[in-house]
């Protein structure tokens, strides 16, 4: 009896002895990950390099799922977030659909009287975010025509749109911009609720956490996008692999809904690219999205990075957003849906913007 007894204290000596162990660990790794992460919101961050996105499942007669080269370049801080992507080139030529096929006119496809067919796509976006202040994007639309005889090429016209969002609608400004943050490695400690998480010290020196997905936003970033819905079971979970020995940076990341098994995004970084600011970011990352139409896969390579707001690139795109080109189409979902539109057109002497507003660190 005395054996049982003296078995059984020891065993719950160690579970507890444990669970302290594992306790520790997780506040230490959410300390480093997170005294990273605060350099964005006491410093700002800036970071510039390429983007290849494709949609494998995407649809080969439209030019939505075509793979593409961007460059993009993107700021952010307490206060304002600031992106720009912009396509380089195509690595593949849509499917041209003749003007007789009957598919042609249900789907409103667009051709000339040579027959020659024009696919429109979004040439460059710049989203803009400043809390109490303006949510909006600038949209740059260009053709690229297929000719009946196999010939391709860019078309000469462009059109614009500006989309002005609610101030809390992040989620259809802003969520690309989180993404390429997300494949640096960093800032992960603004989606993830800390109070409840949970680590493990994997064989090979990797640490993997769990935590549910956080509610509000600590950034004028989707930090809530991912995270529980008010009224609804979607609860999210992040899975996380972090490497201690290489800057605390995330080397995977995975989100699950309750009652899934199915990842709904895998994230993956490799490599490191030091910045100025004695810390690190990867120099990879991998972003891909639960695979179901439009299906959509990332990958991002980071050219250049600082830990400072780019006061410079923030004035550049606040220039653009309150001065649009003349004949932007606006749309406007600030206060209804289906949106106010309207014709942007310039005076003949155009006023210049106010600028002196500003955004400090």
């Amino acid at each position: 009896m005395r054996w049982v007894l003296w078995s059984t204290l020891v065993g719950i000596i160690l579970t507890v002895s444990q669970a302290g162990a594992n306790d520790a660990l997780t506040a230490r790794m959410l300390q480093e990950m997170k005294r990273r992460d605060e350099r964005i919101v006491h410093m700002g961050l800036s970071l510039n390099g390429k983007i290849r996105a494709w949609s494998p499942l995407g649809d080969r007669k439209s030019i939505a799922g075509l793979a593409r080269r961007y460059h993009f370049r993107f700021t952010c801080n307490r206060l304002a977030t600031v992106y720009e992507q912009s396509v380089e080139f195509f690595e593949e030529i849509p499917r041209r659909t003749e003007p007789t096929d009957p598919e042609a006119a249900d789907r409103g496809f667009v051709y000339n009287k040579e027959g020659v067919q024009f696919f429109v796509f979004t040439a460059s976006e710049r989203a803009f975010h400043q809390r109490g202040f303006l949510n909006a994007v600038l949209a740059t639309n260009r053709s690229l025509y297929v000719a009946p005889d196999g010939k391709f090429g860019l078309g000469k016209a462009e059109g614009y749109d500006l989309g002005l969002y609610p101030l809390d609608d992040l989620g259809r400004t802003m969520t690309r911009a989180l993404q390429v943050l997300l494949c640096s490695g960093r800032g992960y400690t603004f989606v993830i609720a800390p109070s409840n998480a949970t680590c493990r010290e994997r064989a090979d020196g990797l640490v993997e956490i769990r935590a549910e997905g956080r509610a509000s936003p600590e950034l004028p970033l989707p930090t809530g996008f991912f995270a529980n819905a008010p009224g609804t079971e979607r609860n999210a979970v992040w899975l996380l692999v972090v490497d201690p020995k290489a800057d605390h940076l995330v080397r995977e990341a995975t989100l699950l809904f309750s009652g899934s098994e199915e990842p709904f995004i895998r994230i993956k970084t490799s490599g490191q690219l030091p910045i100025r600011g004695d810390a690190t970011i990867a120099k990879h990352g991998e972003y891909r999205l639960k695979p179901v139409v439009p299906y959509e896969e990332v990958t991002v390579e980071f050219t250049q990075g600082e830990w400072r707001f780019s006061q410079a690139f923030y004035e550049e795109v606040r220039r653009a957003l309150l001065n649009p080109p003349d004949e932007t189409i606006i749309r406007d979902y600030r206060f209804s849906e289906p949106p106010l539109t309207f014709t942007y057109r310039k005076s003949a002497e155009s006023k210049t913007p106010d600028t002196n507003r500003s955004i400090n660190r």
